[in-house]
């Protein structure tokens, strides 16, 4: 008996240790478990850098809404991107060599310009000419489908003073007091001969109760992804971000340098937070959309790309109405899951070109 007894405690002593040892791994599992989520509700919460401050430009009168005629059509040695048609309609495949040819694209990097093109200009102060359109606001009602249909608003911002500019994009999914998910996205940097150069991009997502930040940086002919540890590509010539091609495009129309013919296209690199892309657009042709301001022709503008995995891909419609800003963005993941953002009111401009560099103000005066 006493040796059963014996037993019995020693199993028992056994039986408490080895629960003892179980607790322990589990709140050592549950610490380890908590700091990771903490290290990331941190990271999430508390980003490297804040998103740059809008530039202090008062928009306060409705944009004038003037017919524009299409530029004249560039020179050869002007054409930054061209710029093919389709082949005519009565060409066969065998007269194409049996195989359906591809569109030809130029790279815009192969086309010199002339030197007015690409030297600056005598006097540094001097201000941009008249081909940058004014600073304008933009909104548009969101409609689109993910997991089902979904509806919201966006605002395109284009800023200028002097030779700085500013783009700011934000869409919003859901109520407008309390949306679901709100992205902005911030494109900053200079206006040149070759039109917009980007300098920092910043893009922050803001879902519940997350807030997630990635920031690019263009210096020295080097982009910066902030995304993938701080690595570093080299920047290829005419490089744009997420928020600032849709004006590089403006541009592009407004000077005559993209042709406005069916199936011209043109290359346009594009630093993504984590990746670069080499992107093209193609223009479809123009349509006439109904908006709040009356009808406006726009020009469709289609991008692609060979390796479209994880990117969203925004066909644009510009409207020379709006100096070839967008009248309408449908931005693209797949079948399944896009938003179509189209003009919802009077766009806003300011009253004269700022010519003032001063640093950005600390919040929107205009709004």
């Amino acid at each position: 008996m006493l040796l059963l007894g014996g037993g019995g405690q020693l199993k028992s002593s056994r039986a408490r240790r080895l629960a003892f040892a179980g607790l322990l791994l589990l709140v050592l599992a549950g610490h380890q478990v908590l700091g990771q989520w903490f290290h990331r509700w941190l990271a999430e919460r508390v980003p490297a850098e804040s998103v740059p401050a809008r530039l202090a430009v008062q928009l306060t009168r409705p944009a004038v809404l003037q017919p524009v005629a299409p530029p004249k059509k560039p020179s050869p040695e002007r054409r930054w991107g061209q710029l093919s048609s389709p082949p005519p309609p009565h060409a066969s495949v065998a007269q194409m060599g049996g195989v359906e040819a591809p569109v030809p694209v130029v790279d815009p990097a192969a086309i010199a310009p002339p030197p007015s093109l690409t030297e600056g200009p005598d006097d540094p102060s001097a201000e941009p000419g008249p081909e940058w359109p004014l600073s304008t606001r933009l909104r548009y009602a969101l409609t689109g489908n993910y997991r089902g249909p979904v509806h919201g608003d966006a605002e395109v911002e284009w800023l200028r003073q002097g030779h700085r500019y500013q783009v700011r994009l934000r869409v919003s999914v859901g109520p407008e007091i309390a949306p679901f998910v709100t992205r902005l996205m911030v494109s900053e940097g200079e206006l040149g001969p070759d039109g917009v150069r980007p300098r920092r991009y910043d893009e922050e997502t803001r879902q519940l109760f997350r807030t997630r930040q990635s920031t690019l940086r263009f210096v020295d002919g080097l982009i910066e992804f902030t995304s993938s540890g701080a690595r570093r590509e080299q920047a290829p010539a005419g490089v744009q971000d997420t928020a600032s091609q849709f004006v590089q495009l403006t541009w592009l129309m407004l000077t005559g340098r993209l042709a406005l013919e069916p199936g011209t296209q043109v290359e346009l690199p594009l630093a993504l937070p984590r990746r670069l892309y080499a992107w093209r657009y193609e223009v479809m042709g123009q349509e006439t959309l109904e908006t709040p301001v009356g009808a406006l022709p726009a020009w469709e503008l289609r991008p692609h790309v060979d390796d479209a995995r994880g990117t969203l891909r925004a066909t644009v419609w510009l409207a020379a109405g709006l100096q070839f800003l967008p009248a309408r963005i449908r931005i693209v993941q797949d079948d399944d899951t896009w938003v179509d953002l189209r003009l919802s009111e009077h766009p806003q401009q300011e009253r004269a070109p700022a010519r003032d560099n001063s640093p950005p103000s600390q919040g929107d005066p205009a709004s």
